[in-house]
């Protein structure tokens, strides 16, 4: 891998989970982020229309607001569609920014019906210099996760689906 890496996927197929599962779930692993790397993963902040209206929606790490979030965005026409949240750090540099974003709630066999979870890193990203960097963060996805496709990059890194 020695390509920058810019982007990580976690991508899978899951039986029908309730907003309260999927609350815990995006919680967990946004609280997870916060202590593999604190100084890009600590702050979330929702999306806006622009740079200044967003840094107004700081993301609370709590079940009430997740909860909130995900209902709010649940699909209110087609259930197995799930939630889409995205969150991303707020930094002033763009290039140092971070973005995170959730599918989760997926249920069925339909090819589209799928969870996934992706972070794109910033261009400086550098993981607070650790030696395993970016394996250790795939690693962090995976065993959350436990995805049927890693990809890295857009390009598939690991596929448990034949």
């Amino acid at each position: 891998m020695d390509e920058k890496t810019r982007s990580i996927s976690a991508i899978w197929k899951s039986k029908k989970k309730s907003v309260e599962e999927c609350t815990e779930l995006v919680l967990n692993f946004l609280l997870h982020l916060k202590d593999y790397d604190y100084n890009l993963f600590g702050v979330w902040y929702e999306k806006g229309n622009s740079k200044k209206k967003a840094l107004e929606k700081k993301v609370e790490l709590s079940i009430g607001y997740i909860q909130s979030a995900l209902k709010k965005n649940w699909d209110k026409k087609f259930d197995d569609l799930g939630a889409r949240i995205s969150y991303w750090t707020g930094n002033e540099d763009e290039d140092k920014s971070s973005s995170i974003s959730f599918n989760v709630g997926a249920y069925g066999d339909k090819s589209f019906n799928k969870n996934s979870c992706i972070i794109n890193l910033p261009q400086e990203y550098k993981a607070n210099e650790k030696d395993n960097y970016p394996h250790d963060l795939i690693d962090l996805m995976k065993g959350y996760w436990k995805p049927d496709k890693i990809l890295v990059n857009g390009e598939v890194f690991e596929n448990k689906v034949s």
